[in-house]
């Protein structure tokens, strides 16, 4: 698991977190937290496609059901 993964399974563990102990993950949270990073990345790519990236950032948001 790569750093971010680790800090994104972190913020969603419910106790104190070790990287061994998956039962006390929140694996609906996790699961958003890793939507919201893929959203962010993609609206990063304003300078690249400056019309299309937002609409990419929502559209990954909307798709889940993940509120902006």
């Amino acid at each position: 698991m790569n750093t971010r993964l680790k800090e994104l399974f972190k913020q969603a563990s419910t106790t104190p977190w070790h990287p061994d102990d998956v039962g006390s993950l929140d694996a609906e949270k996790f699961a958003e937290l890793i939507i919201r990073e893929c959203a962010q990345q993609a609206a990063q790519m304003r300078h690249v496609y400056p019309h299309q990236a937002e609409l990419t950032a929502t559209t990954i948001l909307s798709h889940f059901g993940v509120q902006p």
